[in-house]
């Protein structure tokens, strides 16, 4: 169902005869955004945000669906090795193997954490991974579609400080990190970091989804103001007055 050009496009699924289930994909020949983060940070910031507003562009189109990713993750958007005709990545969001499509009947599309490990998992399916999880999902709440953008709020700080924000021995310790602990700001890692980029992580991060952007467009007009050194398009206090606030 979803058809947009930074999403991987599924060209056709079914059964065969004796039950093998099968999904055929386009091919991607190119890197993640993890191994590109690892190779290529730091990035610039027109790269950094050329990347984040493909990925949005995407995302918004399933969340338009109801679809609700719930895993993303560098790993999960791939960079392709040519360029479109403007010489800027060419940009996939993969792996919607976790979505879930939002119900109407009050049907939780999240599930709670029950182990720890290289993901968390309940009665089997993968519902998320730590470092990139939301603390309404680690908390096993009902997700929307703000959920997502925490997690893009994670990858856009790990494009800018070449790292996640919850760093910890285990899983679980992450994962409550991610309900507990404000994040750092990434210029206290990154001190060359676009301050109009780390505004908007920083609302992306919020631990309350009522306070982060509503909506992937709005996350993308507001990473596109803060590359051309406009105002955030929603009105929003400063970081600073954020920090002063929490404190």
């Amino acid at each position: 169902r979803l058809d947009h050009p930074n999403s991987m496009r599924v060209i056709e699924f079914g059964e065969e005869p004796d039950g093998l289930l099968y999904i055929a994909m386009e091919y991607l020949e190119g890197r993640d955004l993890y191994k590109v983060i690892h190779e290529d940070w730091p990035l610039t910031e027109p790269r950094i945000a050329d990347v984040m507003m493909k990925a949005l562009a995407a995302i918004a189109v399933a969340h338009d669906m109801g679809v609700i990713h719930r895993d993303l993750k560098p790993e999960n958007i791939m960079i392709l090795n040519r360029k479109d005709d403007e010489g800027h990545d060419i940009v996939k969001v993969c792996d919607f193997g976790i979505a879930k499509i939002t119900e109407k009947d009050g049907e939780d599309p999240g599930a709670a954490p029950k182990t720890a490990g290289a993901k968390l998992t309940t009665a089997g399916l993968v519902v998320g991974t730590p470092e990139y999880m939301s603390p309404e999902q680690a908390r096993g709440e009902k997700l929307d579609a703000r959920s997502d953008l925490y997690s893009m709020g994670i990858i856009l700080y790990q494009l800018l400080t070449g790292r996640t924000p919850f760093l910890a021995d285990t899983a679980l310790a992450v994962v409550l990190k991610h309900i507990t602990e404000p994040p750092e700001p990434p210029r206290s890692i990154y001190p060359g970091v676009h301050q109009g980029l780390e505004a908007v992580c920083m609302r992306a991060l919020s631990k309350a989804k009522e306070e982060r952007f509503q909506s992937a467009r709005d996350m993308r007009a507001a990473i596109k103001a803060a590359i051309e050194g406009r105002p955030m398009p929603i009105d929003w206090p400063p970081f600073e007055v954020r920090l002063a606030v929490r404190r």
